[in-house]
């Protein structure tokens, strides 16, 4: 009993062994019925365990031969005859259960008992489709080679690391004059019959001519340094009929690799003919060897009576032919009369122009031409150069001029596009931070949202280096010479970093001397932006210890300051081998520490070039592991003290009861504003977000007034006035648009709305729209010039805006860009990208010359889609096209 378990056990290690590999496993008994069959079988043969198990052998093993499709014998029949192991006919495959075909190798071994009594068959074998195909494929891969390489119309040799030749085509054999059995396995000299290999009888490189052998020199080259020979020219001498033939060769020899070993592909054009022709050129008349470019000789009527070989070459004419022409008969433009064949002859002329050549094409020229005797007789001397490279250099540094300058253009559009982008959350940002400020709110309330205030506006100064970079670029950057405090202003820069250090848990410690002036005058705003790039930086790189400024005079002499900022910090510091990177443009240290920080690399740079536009200088002291040292230095002169005046609050009157109104609009900060203004004079309010949740919402609520935007998703504010006015005649709808064109408001008035308000919008104008429609003005303040508006860093600042008009005569540019939107959507269905962008590009001008701010934006997105490749975007950015440009139409038509 024990025995038996231990047999058991055994045969389960076993078979759970063959289950584990990778080759397919299958065991029969002696009379072929499988009684084993492992994982890896039943995935190459598709049969399962549990259908083959008892079944013969040669009924689920089936092997043919892959060339002939025929059936071959059962491969475990010589194995249970003759006792002994093996394989089955090469290129054997196997046909699984579904019928398909795979490549395999098997062996195949008897397995005999305790005994030595013969028990059964085990047939391990593995499926080697992929490598079965890839070898017939590298067969196809050869058979190609081979034909390209006995079919290339210039001589390829191919020789192993001794120099012998190994493999020649046909095209060599041809010219060199030889055989394929004459070629292969010697050396090229005694392959081809090289008059040297035989000039001292003792074959190819043995002869002391031999030393100096392009041949032999660029084979070694090749052979012994894997060094390539490219376009050697050089005659040499083989042996014909017994005699000598002088062959011009053009030869490049390029190393390679074949089995471990270095050999090299010699490559060798036959260019005789052309040196033959070019030693002809030598022996031509003096003129044409002098010059290369073009000579004639005319009579004072134009007939061409002498012309150099280049003037052959180039016109393609022959001599014969060129001397019957006129030199009317070359001149592609222009009319050539005899009076200006007369001024010609009276003086020396030099000009610009198009000539004909045989074949009536075109060639540009430049022409010095001036009368002279010759031989007792009056001829006209032309000296000709075809200036067609010229040309062609010229139209490609123009076409490059004309691409960098829409490239810059572009550049700069986009930067201030996304500028634009970016700003219009953050503007949302500090104008509700600004309305909160106006409310009642304890110290520290207000010492939070004025920090977050300080944080946003630092995040637009951010986006505002990108523009500041292409600003520097293009030049146009403008550097304030004003009065300002520069204590309270490193003060000011020192709070704002305060948080990043504490978090850090570094210190930020500065001191200011005490000599310098509060007031001088220079630009607060760029030293700001570089010591916030200096104290950023330095935060980021320190780990721990401290971040230290110092403001101190080191020069004060007539009226004139120089002051030292530094930032020091005790962070990884600076390799002397990476300093000469931190002022390069989008550029960052190569250690994985500096790539951890991240940045776009343009914050010192800008600062560097800042600090020399302002006439100062900005360097570092730095060393890896210790930390950094930034000096700038900066030239102030001495200002005067500003007296700070506390800043104005607004009060808004409250009414004296709450109405109902209905704000439609789309844009969430214009909602915000918008409805904070409203609640601030004690309405009631309502959003909606587009013209069909207006109308909705006014068949289910009553509203005492609707603010209606003009250009919203879904349905636009005309349309939804239109369907509110079918419901309800009497509820006062006005009008509120970006699209404030001069005459608008009698347009929308049309439209069904009983007043106008334009964006940015007026306080007063507001209130007074509202309140005029409810035929009441008493509420009314005295605001009339008091405008709210977000200025590019998020502030709500007052501004008086000025409406621009809409001209009659701008109608045409109004109908080619209704055509250009027309035909922009034809393409998109076509797919035609390139014209897309043609065409967006135009839409593009054409809304910046009729004030479409958006449409104008929009086609400039279109136009980076279609270098993108981005269809959904044009699909979208299309409609949205078309959209605008139709709400535009109905407010000014």
């Amino acid at each position: 009993m024990l025995r038996n378990m231990t047999i058991d056990s055994k045969n389960s290690f076993l078979a759970t062994t063959l289950s584990s590999i990778g080759d397919g496993v299958i065991a029969t008994d002696i009379n072929g019925n499988i009684i084993f069959l492992n994982t890896a079988a039943e995935e190459i043969m598709g049969w399962a365990t549990s259908e083959v198990i008892g079944k013969k052998f040669y009924d689920i093993f089936v092997l043919i031969d892959a060339d002939t499709n025929q059936l071959l014998e059962s491969a475990i029949n010589n194995v249970l005859i003759a006792g002994t192991a093996t394989g089955v006919k090469e290129r054997s495959a196997l046909i699984t259960k579904s019928g398909t075909r795979k490549y395999i190798s098997v062996n195949i071994s008897p397995i005999v008992g305790e005994t030595g009594i013969l028990s059964g068959t085990v047939t391990v074998f593995k499926d080697i489709t992929q490598i079965r195909s890839m070898e017939l494929k590298l067969i196809e891969e050869q058979s190609n080679y081979m034909k390209v390489f006995n079919s290339a119309p210039v001589g390829v040799i191919v020789i192993n690391e001794n120099t012998m030749i190994t493999r020649v085509n046909e095209a060599a054999l041809d010219f060199l004059n030889s055989t394929e059995e004459q070629s292969i396995g010697k050396k090229f000299g005694d392959a081809f019959f090289c008059q040297e290999s035989f000039s001292d009888q003792q074959g190819c490189r043995y002869s002391r001519k031999c030393e100096n052998c392009e041949m032999k020199i660029g084979m070694n080259l090749a052979l012994k340094s894997g060094i390539a020979t490219t376009n050697i020219e050089f005659s040499k001498s083989f042996i014909e009929n017994r005699k000598a033939r002088e062959l011009w060769l053009k030869m490049s020899i390029t190393p390679m690799i074949n089995e471990n070993k270095r050999t090299a592909v010699i490559v060798l054009m036959d260019i005789t003919d052309r040196k033959n022709k070019e030693e002809d050129v030598t022996r031509y008349k003096i003129l044409s060897e002098k010059v290369r470019d073009i000579i004639h000789f005319i009579d004072t009527e134009g007939n061409i009576i002498d012309v150099n070989q280049s003037g052959l070459s180039s016109y393609g004419y022959t001599y014969e032919e060129f001397l019957k022409l006129n030199i009317r008969d070359l001149r592609a433009e222009g009319i050539i009369t005899q009076d200006f064949i007369k001024n010609i002859d009276e003086g020396e002329i030099f000009y610009e122009t198009v000539h004909y050549r045989k074949d009536r094409s075109t060639f540009p020229v430049e022409i010095s031409a001036k009368g002279s005797d010759v031989g007792g007789k009056r001829v006209i001397i032309s000296i000709i150069r075809d200036i067609t490279e010229r040309k062609v250099v010229e139209s490609s540094l123009k076409a490059a001029k004309e691409v960098a300058e829409i490239a810059n253009k572009t550049k700069s559009e986009f930067l201030a596009n996304m500028s634009h982008e970016i700003r219009t959350p953050l503007n949302g940002i500090v104008g509700m931070v600004d309305l909160t400020l106006a409310t009642e709110l304890s110290d520290e309330q207000k010492e939070n949202l004025m920090i977050v205030k300080s944080c946003s506006n630092s995040l637009v100064k951010v986006i505002n280096d990108i523009l500041d970079f292409s600003k520097m670029e293009a030049k146009k950057l403008v550097i304030e010479n004003i009065n300002f405090d520069i204590k309270s202003l490193i003060e000011e820069t020192i709070k704002a970093h305060s948080p990043s250090a504490i978090k850090k848990g570094i210190e930020l410690n500065y001191t200011f001397s005490l000599a310098i002036p509060q007031y001088v005058l220079g630009d607060p705003s760029r030293l700001q932006q570089i010591l916030n790039n200096l104290i950023s930086n330095a935060i980021k790189f320190t780990e721990r210890g401290e971040v230290r400024i110092k403001v101190k005079e080191i020069k004060n002499q007539d009226n004139e300051l120089e002051i030292q900022f530094s930032v020091e910090d005790t962070g990884i510091g600076i390799s002397e081998d990476n300093v000469g990177m931190l002022f390069k443009s989008f550029s960052q240290l190569d250690g994985s520490i500096t790539r951890r920080f991240g940045g776009t690399g343009l914050g010192l740079a800008i600062s560097k070039q800042l600090s020399e536009i302002m006439g100062g200088r900005l360097w570092v002291e730095s060393e890896s592991g210790i930390g950094s040292k930034f000096y700038l230095i900066l030239k102030f002169a001495i200002g005067v003290k500003i007296e700070t005046k506390p800043k104005e609050i607004i009060e808004l009157k409250k009414i004296d009861r709450p109405y109902n109104i209905l704000l439609a609009e789309d844009d969430k900060i214009n909602q915000m504003v918008i409805t904070r203004i409203l609640k601030e004079r004690g309405y009631l309010v309502d959003t909606a977000v587009n013209g069909l949740q207006a109308v909705d919402m006014c068949l289910k609520n009553s509203y005492d007034v609707i603010l209606m935007d003009i250009q919203m998703p879904v349905m636009d504010g005309i349309e939804a006035a239109k369907k509110i006015r079918e419901k309800n005649k009497y509820t006062p709808i006005i009008a509120i648009t970006a699209y404030a064109l001069k005459g608008d408001r009698e347009k929308f008035l049309a439209h069904g709305m009983d007043e106008y308000v334009s964006k940015p919008i007026k306080i007063e104008e507001l209130y007074s729209a509202i309140e005029k429609s409810l035929s009441s003005n008493k509420y009314n303040n005295d605001i009339s010039d008091v405008g709210i508006y977000l200025d590019e860093v998020g502030n709500i600042v007052l501004k008086k805006i000025e409406v621009p008009s809409f001209d009659k005569k701008d109608s045409p540019l109004l109908n080619e860009l209704s055509k250009a939107i027309d035909a922009m959507n034809n393409d998109l269905e076509k797919r035609e990208f390139l014209m897309i962008e043609s065409l967006a590009h135009k839409i593009k001008d054409l809304s910046n010359k009729l004030g479409i701010e958006e449409l104008k934006i929009i086609a400039f997105k279109i136009e980076l889609a279609t270098r993108r490749g981005n269809f959904e975007m044009l699909i979208e950015k299309g409609r949205k096209a078309s959209y605008v440009f139709e709400v535009f139409k109905k407010s000014v038509l």
